[in-house]
């Protein structure tokens, strides 16, 4: 949990479920002061996201961050640290922005990158993704077998080439 930032789905996801650093990175971005209708975020609110790189339009306004810095046209200093804050969300980071908003951001974030209850939240969420990669991989294994079974190919040869057991096979 330590080493994820914003960038990271779990982790947005969980930081924007607290209505009030929801409205502070609004408030940023949007540069006025807003009123949230609802106090639940949505799970997936995200800009365009490409690996390290983030890219925001709003009208005249165009941020583009990298890992090479931070170019601006119209942005305002807030919110290039804000978006800094994002793509390293530690205290660093935070530390060296002069926006009290992002500071208080990075408090929440802290807090919950140290809590106990959201770490097993996120390894259950690994745990569930490694196993849906697992069946992923396991039912192309079985779609090439069966190919490769249509094909004449040996047990022997179906097996050593697709890793599965005897009992997938001996199934098909």
């Amino acid at each position: 949990m330590k080493d994820l930032n914003l960038l990271d789905r779990f982790l947005f996801a969980e930081v924007v479920e607290d209505p009030e650093v929801l409205k502070l990175m609004l408030e940023i971005i949007l540069e006025k002061e807003i009123v949230l209708k609802s106090p639940q975020a949505e799970k997936e609110l995200r800009g365009e996201v490409d690996g390290k790189y983030v890219k925001m339009e709003d009208g005249a306004k165009r941020i583009f961050l990298n890992t090479h810095g931070v170019s601006k046209e119209g942005a305002s200093q807030e919110l290039i640290e804000l978006l800094k804050y994002i793509e390293t969300s530690d205290k660093a980071t935070a530390d060296g922005c002069s926006s009290e908003r992002v500071k208080q951001i990075h408090h929440k974030v802290d807090a919950i990158k140290r809590s106990e209850e959201v770490g097993i939240r996120f390894m259950n969420a690994w745990e569930e993704k490694i196993i849906e990669e697992q069946k992923a991989a396991e039912k192309k294994a079985i779609e090439i077998a069966v190919k490769m079974k249509s094909m004449g190919l040996s047990y022997e040869q179906i097996k050593e080439a697709t890793g599965l057991s005897d009992s997938k096979l001996e199934s098909l």
